[in-house]
Order: structure tokens, then sequence, then C-alpha cells
């Protein structure tokens, strides 16, 4: 049984919902001003070796100026949609050009206009030599390798790109197709664990916070519930420290559980475990590594086992009563002193990460990791479109981002003293009136970028640490083509609308009639040809990569 191991990115990246949220209609593109010398230290600093082991490592020997500059279009997301990047495309060009004689327009988007833009440009064949693909179709990196969008380059990367390859390692096996490289993804953390998260103010006044940091059982966090449920009831929390509920939906969904991946029937935390969910977004079906077969998760015991547990929880009073229907996720509820606690996904640190977006201490206490997927390596990445016009100088920009931190700094944070500034710990303390600040996960090598306030000055190490010791899982490397069965998600999604919420926030009124309404449901809507079709794909890249 597999034990202990993590997935998902975005959830150190971005949850998807929160990115589409944002999304508007504008673009920002700067190409920067044409330099000869690095750029020092205008943006990271002397101190840019601090955040990456592999800092400065351009595939160009800096000290050799290129005899001829070539210039490429990139496109990626703003997901502010505010972003000024002038400023900061003029040094990382000063860099680039001197490194690796290449000068790089950047044109940056909004989401939704990213993906209309992409798909646009696409069709028409207009030049675009380096691209982001996202969580979101068409700039799926599945979606554009099942179009033929995307370049090989597989020896491109070889000879100008080492120190991403380098860098990304066996990572990159899940945007490889048929032993052809299409893309690198962006690195940062790819292991993912499950947590309870608890207000520590409310343990510290029922002397519940040692429970709360050992805690190894459902029924021993059931157990805090129960005190938290009381000490509301009777009144011997403080008004300031009482919340409406014990435990509220996770996330936009209703789901007090995030059911995805993860086997949660036992009781005990040690004998539950995370499963390869082969890059399905709908939470709907996972692949048994002991017989490598695909089965659908819902029929699973261990998810009827957790509905029943999250129903007994709601009989008891312990859930927020609107969790099937709120618009707010658990941190908003916390935040707004509505829940004690809700369970999450979240990477090393995510008890400083709650805190932030809380406003409270919590206790985040482990339950379990889910194996590192191919789905890790194609939530975010780097890629060349076959509309590219200079893919050697393409590669060379990739090599740049994942291998020179004062590029990243620049990329992620903006330029120091203006965007951002540094605190004793080592972190970036983002200005209120920053002018630039992007995201580490849609760029390159995030392991080479300062950590966050609040995440302390050894994050990225324990982020790593926590990478070297997750499980990757036997199927990295396999991408399932979607659309062959995208009628049949259509209508499955339909039937997760009409049902998941209710069965998963524990407010069913009829429990068994309405989970074997919900397997009948799927039945109908055709969940047998997904699971064919993906049994068939996966047979195929075992056949196929059996050898390696």
């Amino acid at each position: 049984m597999l034990k202990k191991f993590t997935a998902s990115l975005l959830a150190g990246t971005l949850a998807l919902s929160t990115v589409l949220a944002g999304c508007g209609n504008s673009e920002n593109s700067a190409s920067g001003t044409s330099g000869t010398e690095a750029a020092g230290s205008a943006a990271a600093g002397d101190s840019s070796a601090e955040a990456g082991s592999t800092a400065d490592n351009g595939a160009a020997d800096e000290n050799t100026a290129p005899e001829e500059i070539v210039t490429i279009e990139y496109y990626g997301i703003d997901l502010s949609g505010t972003n000024d990047i002038t400023d900061v495309a003029e040094r990382v060009n000063e860099i680039s050009e001197a490194k690796i004689g290449v000068h790089v327009n950047f044109n940056l988007l909004d989401f939704g206009s990213y993906l209309q833009q992409i798909s646009l440009k696409m069709s028409g064949q207009e030049r675009m030599d380096v691209i982001l693909f996202a969580p979101a179709p068409p700039a799926t990196f599945s979606s554009m390798t099942s179009q033929n969008q995307l370049m090989d380059i597989t020896d491109l990367l070889e000879e100008y790109a080492p120190n991403a390859l380098d860098a990304v390692g066996e990572f990159v096996k899940g945007n490889t197709v048929n032993g052809k490289i299409y893309a690198v993804p962006t690195i940062a953390g790819f292991s993912t664990q499950m947590y309870v998260i608890m207000r520590k103010d409310i343990l510290e006044a029922l002397d519940l916070v040692e429970k709360a940091e050992n805690l190894s059982s459902w029924s021993e966090y059931e157990e805090i519930m129960a005190a938290v449920y009381e000490a509301n009831q009777n009144g011997t929390l403080p008004e300031e420290l009482q919340t409406v509920c014990c435990l509220s939906n996770a996330d936009l969904s209703g789901r007090v559980y995030p059911l995805q991946g993860v086997m949660l029937g036992s009781d005990s935390w040690d004998e539950n475990y995370g499963v390869d969910i082969l890059g399905d977004t709908y939470g709907i079906i996972y692949a048994d590594p002991e017989t490598d077969t695909v089965k659908p998760y819902y029929e699973s015991e261990d998810y009827l086992e957790t509905l029943k547990r999250v129903q007994s929880w709601y009989e008891k009073g312990y859930i927020y009563k609107d969790s099937a229907i709120t618009e707010d996720s658990g941190d908003t509820l916390m935040a707004n002193g509505v829940t004690f606690s809700f369970i999450a996904t979240g990477q090393v640190g995510i008890d400083d990460n709650r805190r932030s977006v809380t406003g409270y201490d919590v206790v985040a206490s482990e339950v379990l990791s889910i194996p590192m997927g191919s789905s890790v390596s194609q939530t975010w990445g780097m890629c060349i479109p076959v509309t590219c016009q200079e893919p050697e100088a393409a590669a060379k920009f990739i090599d740049l981002i994942y291998s020179d931190a004062e590029v990243m700094n620049l990329l992620t944070w903006g330029i120091e003293g203006r965007d951002y500034t540094l605190n004793e710990e080592g972190e970036a303390v983002k200005a209120e009136d920053a002018v630039y600040s992007s995201n580490m996960y849609l760029w390159g090598n995030g392991f080479l970028t300062y950590p966050a306030q609040g995440q302390g000055g050894d994050f990225m190490e324990r982020l790593q640490a926590s990478d070297d010791a997750a499980e990757v899982s036997k199927y990295i490397g396999f991408s399932a083509d979607t659309s062959q069965f995208t009628n049949e998600l259509t209508a499955i999604n339909n039937v997760i609308n009409q049902y998941r919420a209710i069965l998963e926030s524990g407010s069913s009124t009829d429990l068994e009639g309405q989970y074997e309404e919900y397997c009948q449901a799927m039945e109908n809507a055709g969940i047998q040809k997904v699971i064919d079709s993906y049994q068939q794909q996966l047979n195929d890249w075992l056949a196929n990569n059996a050898a390696e």
C-alpha cells in the first residue's frame, strides 16, 4: 500500500478557480533596452547566490560577449493583469544579452486573454518563440501536444539548455511523448501534503495544542472537534474565540475533504494513502499500482467510508451547515471567524502561509502525501511552439531561467528596493506600491528565488528536502489524450455538479440512496468509456516504457 508521498502543483501552485476569478483583458508587452553588461546587483543583489545553489550557471560563459544579439518573442501570464514589466524586462535583457546573446520581448497577458490569444496565434501561425503552458485549455500541455502545436525540443535542450534539463531531472518525463521532449515544467516544490488546519488560539484556550500537533487518526481529530463544539455550546470559550462550526468545506465546491488522489477510509492516518490520478482533473479515476488497473475513484471502499465519516460529523453538528452552497473557501471562513478548522492540501510552510491568509496562527497537522505523478509536470511549464523562428535562442533563454538566480528574482519579485526588499531572514517583502510582482511557478526554477515573507529564510531548502523525500509515482511520464471522450466528460461534470457537494459535505438527507444515484448517473454519463480509454492508453504507455 502506498504511504506518505505527495503531488499537485499548484497546490503550492495556484488554485485554478482563484486564477480564473481574476481574469480580465489586459496585455503587457515589454522588450527592455539593449545592453552589453550583466545587471550586477540590479534585482537580486550580491546575495543572489543564496537563493539557489545553481545560481549564475548560465549556458554561456558570461565573460565572453556574444557576437550577435538574437531577439525572441516570449508569451506568458500576468496573474494580476496590472504589472508593468518594462523596467524588469530591461534588466533581464542586460543579463540575457551579455550572457547568451538573446534579447527577449516579453508579452504578458492576463489569464483569460492568454488562453484566447494563444489559440488565435496558433491558428494564425503567428510568431511565438517561447510560451507558457498552463492548467486550462487550450494552453494545457496535453491539448497542445495532441494538436501538434509544440516543437520536439529534445536535441535543443541537450545542446542549449543542459542546466534546465538538470534542474527538472526525471520530472521531464511528464513532458515527454513517445520518447520526445516537448516542454520543461516550472519547478519549486512538486510535493504536496494533506493537512488539518486548526486555529491555534482556540487550541491554546482548551489546552489542546500538543494533542493537535501529534494527531495520528481521524478519531483523535474528532475528539478535538468535540471539545471545541462543547466549548462553543456551553460558553466556556471567550466570545472572540467562538466559531460557528468546527469544520468547514475546504474549497469552493463544498467538499469537506479535498478528495482527489487520496484514500482516507481508514481511521489511522498511517493507513491512509495517495494514488496517481493519471492527470485526471475531475477526480473520477485512479490507477491501482499493484495491478496497473484504472478504476473509478467514487466506487472505492475508501471513498464510501469517508462519506460516512463526514456524514456522522455533520449529524453531530461539527460541520458548517452551508458547506455545500457557500461561495467561501476554508481560508475565508476561518478569516471571518466562522470555522475552527478545515482540511487542505499544501506544501512545506503551510502554517506560515495560512497565517498570512487567515490572520490566525494555526497548527497544521499532516495527514498524508500523494504520489508525484505526471500531473505535477503538466501544470505550468516552458515550451517552444512550432511557430518559433529562433529555436536555438529560445532554448538558451529557457536555460537561463532555470540557472540564473538574478534573472529569476527579477521575473518573480521585480526590482529590489522598488518592488520588494529583503529582510534579515533573507525573505522577500513585497512593497505595498509594487509596480511588478509575479509568481515563481510562472517562470523557471523557483528554487533560485527568495522565499516570501513569513516562509522562513530556509524555506527553499526545506521545500527541496520535501521533494527529495517524496516518492515518485511509477506512472510519471504518462499523459492521457482526453479528446477521445470530451462528450462523456461534459456529462460527467454535470453529474459531479449535481451530487458531489451534497455527498462530500455530509449534508445528504439520504446518503446511501443518493450515493447509489450518483454511481448510476456516472454510469449513464459514460464513465466506462472514459475508464476504458485511460486503461488502453496506460497499457500502451506501460508497454512502450517497459524497456526503460
